[in-house]
């Protein structure tokens, strides 16, 4: 047992000279037919070597959590729950609470990357709405109403309001869409009359000279 937990714990990439020193003395032990001392070092090494597996889990872990976290914070994103847990964590683990160091940096990544799904959703919706709004201003819309509401999902996202920032950002696409193909049809419907004047005109001239 002693040998196996060992072996995994080298897998998983943990020092563990300690418990290698336990088991070694456990097989000199039993080599010399001193069997409780040898039950005694094989019970250490195993102990040793799990607990050396469980903190190093806890470390990477944490690690993987600051990882996460500083990536959102590049991103602009609010990420103070992630790192309330992360904090937790990091306590945990300095008092050697290793199995609840671990649960609480797996809290932190799970918020932090849920974080980052909002927070990337909110920026394409917001995105998207910019390149409507633009297009609509170039074509001779009228888009107060929308760049007022894309200034408000902006600030949404900036404080981390990211289901208010989506919500914003849709309602300001939308407007800018709308106003963008009242545009259009009102710049049809001049162009159809712009184009039935100068028919008449043509029409009412060609008329005139004929009764000439």
């Amino acid at each position: 047992m002693a040998e196996k937990a060992i072996s995994n714990t080298i897998t998983s990439g943990v020092d563990i000279n300690e418990a290698e020193k336990y088991l070694k003395n456990a097989k000199n032990s039993f080599d010399k037919r001193e069997f409780e001392e040898a039950k005694y070092f094989a019970v250490q090494a195993e102990k040793i070597a799990i607990e050396s597996k469980i903190t190093y889990s806890a470390s990477s872990k944490i690690k993987i959590a600051e990882e996460v976290i500083k990536n959102m914070v590049t991103l602009g994103a609010s990420v103070d729950e992630a790192q309330e847990y992360l904090g937790k964590a990091k306590s945990k683990f300095d008092e050697g609470e290793f199995k609840q160091a671990a649960q609480h940096a797996d809290k932190a990544e799970k918020i932090a990357k849920e974080i980052k799904n909002k927070h990337l959703n909110a920026f394409s919706k917001i995105k998207l709405a910019e390149e409507i709004i633009e297009n609509a201003r170039r074509n001779g819309a009228d888009i107060k109403e929308s760049a007022l509401l894309l200034q408000s999902a902006k600030q949404a996202l900036a404080d981390g309001n990211y289901n208010n920032a989506t919500e914003l950002a849709t309602h300001a696409k939308k407007i800018a869409k709308k106003i963008a193909e009242m545009n259009m049809m009102a710049r049809k419907v001049l162009t159809a009359t712009v184009i039935a004047v100068v028919i008449f005109i043509v029409v009412s001239v060609v008329r005139i000279l004929r009764k000439k």
